[in-house]
């Protein structure tokens, strides 16, 4: 009887929470028209719903620019097809990742009390001291690379991220040289589609992931987050 009435109050909350709507703008809707047109999702998740051949974009403005969107659909890889898009029609695409980035996140975030310093974020810092302190201007290039670029829309720090995608900290261990650079080159059948990286940029981020794997240890005790009662923690009525 109380899991029924449990499930009852959880029900009521969440149906009766209709929570914030954004309308979408002219450019927005027609963004998400050829976003749907052109079956992105078949690839490439939002929300973390869709495929799983490409990386989750729901954040993706936020990791890169419009010019790097240009060139992406322009060239595409060995998996994903160019696509002869107009200048316009690349704005339009733009403004949907945009929107799409102010109402969520793609990945299930990582907890923490303090709303405003999420794990994830005291992870990019701790990191980001590190790597500043290491004095290594190619691991600093591969810190950024790996930051800014599509890595980050399936790997998450320390752990299997939600997609599982692996912990690249440990993973790295078990590879040589050789292996690392092939999979930076040229992905890794069936669910890492190949990087679009020149050859500085692999050589930066093979950098970067060295030396992730050789602090892991240290780097992931210095973002644990504060101590909390884990109940209070939980985001008890949290969807997407």
């Amino acid at each position: 009887m109380v899991l029924v009435a449990c499930f009852v109050a959880q029900t009521v909350i969440v149906y009766a929470d209709h929570g914030d709507t954004q309308t979408l703008t002219p450019e927005q809707t027609r963004g998400r028209r050829l976003w749907q047109a052109k079956n992105c999702q078949v690839c490439h998740q939002l929300y973390g719903y869709g495929g799983f051949l490409g990386p989750d974009l729901t954040n993706a403005s936020s990791r890169f620019d419009r010019e790097h969107l240009a060139q992406q659909l322009r060239v595409g890889n060995s998996q994903m097809p160019a696509f002869d898009f107009e200048p316009n029609q690349v704005d339009d695409l733009w403004s949907f990742l945009q929107a799409m980035n102010q109402t969520g996140r793609g990945q299930a975030r990582l907890i923490t009390s303090d709303p405003q310093n999420t794990v994830t974020k005291k992870i990019d810092r701790v990191i980001a001291q590190a790597v500043d302190e290491s004095a290594d201007t190619l691991i600093k290039q591969g810190f950024e690379v790996y930051r800014t670029g599509t890595c980050t829309g399936c790997h998450t720090y320390f752990a299997r991220s939600p997609v599982g995608a692996p912990d690249l900290s440990k993973r790295v261990r078990e590879m040589n040289d050789e292996d690392l650079t092939r999979v930076l080159e040229e992905g890794k059948q069936p669910r890492m589609p190949k990087p679009d990286l020149d050859e500085m940029q692999r050589k930066s981020v093979a950098a970067f992931l060295r030396f992730l794997s050789m602090h892991r240890e240290s780097l992931r005790e210095n973002s644990k987050p504060n101590s909390a009662s884990f109940w209070s923690t939980l985001p008890w009525w949290e969807y997407p």
